[in-house]
């Protein structure tokens, strides 16, 4: 009953950035077909990733950024702190990669999909490993 699944359930367990990464790099793998993202109802496109942050104590605090997403002349931007960023796109053999150009000039690679709910901040990417067998939604 980890995740809400039809309104069963009350959705408090979802995969991890890490694990997310690991499964993404081989689109061949079965265990994506269980992952799936909440989105919110609005379907806003954004671009999201996790970035690492100084706390107060001098260690780091991982964060998930979530930025909403405007067509310019063709090519896709957001905005952060008052600056627009365009999103590039890197083709690979497996897989297509986003990334922008950040403020020190180094690549940071992104997700483009659409906005999703989250709990403090962390989206809602819920395993449906076990469920909905036979049409019951956590069997």
């Amino acid at each position: 009953m980890y995740a809400n699944i039809q309104g069963v359930g009350w959705g408090e367990m979802y995969a991890s950035s890490t694990y997310l990464d690991l499964i993404n790099q081989h689109p061949e793998d079965a265990r994506l077909k269980f992952i799936v993202p909440k989105y919110t109802t609005s379907q806003v496109p954004v671009v999201y990733w996790v970035q690492q942050e100084t706390n107060s104590a001098g260690g780091a605090n991982y964060n998930y950024k979530f930025q909403p997403t405007f067509i310019q002349g063709g090519n896709t931007y957001f905005t952060m702190n008052g600056v627009n960023y365009q999103v590039f796109t890197e083709v690979t053999p497996f897989k297509t990669n986003y990334y922008f150009n950040n403020s020190t000039g180094g690549k940071t690679y992104v997700y483009s999909d659409f906005d999703m709910d989250k709990r403090n901040g962390y989206p809602k990417f819920f395993v449906y490993k076990c469920s909905q067998q036979e049409g019951i939604a956590q069997l």
